[in-house]
């Protein structure tokens, strides 16, 4: 079920951009706090296949549980990038997510703008993503996500902002799937 959660659609979508392509953003390293709010509406886009193995109650579980997480308040994380991760772009991943063709449609210093189009099996997923470097220590960006999978879809609207707290990680792990 991990397909359909919102945070791997985005670090999936975010880390398969090819950092070649990309001029990286002019932030600080250190780390960085992550406030990000997500509204989704339609059905669950459960793969046929799966749904038929499922009983009633399973099903409803599921749907239920995915329109718990849609209603979530915002989710808070903290990351460490690196110099290095930042130079060579903090969206690049060495391996491209499964199924997934992404773009940068426009770069610079202070912005970004990507297409992600997926697909597995009968499941599509295609957005558009923005991100804005407002200056070196605050960024902010939003996006719109469709997943479909045969005549169930679900719209997914995401926007997040981010601040620097300072040059020290300690224990804090890079941003997940990030190239490092």
């Amino acid at each position: 079920m991990k397909r359909f959660c919102l945070p791997i659609l985005l670090l999936g979508a975010l880390a398969a951009v090819p950092a070649a392509a990309q001029t990286p953003l002019d932030i600080k390293p250190g780390l960085w706090e992550s406030t990000m709010n997500h509204q989704m509406s339609g059905v669950p886009p459960i793969p046929d296949d799966v749904l038929a193995k499922m009983t009633p109650e399973q099903r409803a579980r599921v749907e239920a549980a995915m329109k718990a997480h849609g209603a979530k308040g915002p989710t808070v994380t903290k990351y460490c990038l690196t110099p290095e991760m930042i130079r060579k772009s903090f969206f690049a991943n060495s391996a491209p997510s499964e199924g997934c063709s992404n773009s940068v449609v426009s770069s610079s210093a202070r912005g970004v703008q990507l297409h992600v189009d997926c697909g597995h099996g009968e499941q599509k997923s295609v957005g558009d993503m923005q991100i804005q470097a407002l200056d070196s220590e605050h960024v902010k960006g939003d996006g719109h996500f469709k997943s479909s999978s045969g005549s169930r879809s679900m719209d997914i609207n995401v926007s997040f902002t981010s601040k620097w707290l300072g040059s020290d990680c300690g224990s804090t792990p890079p941003l997940a799937g990030a190239s490092k």
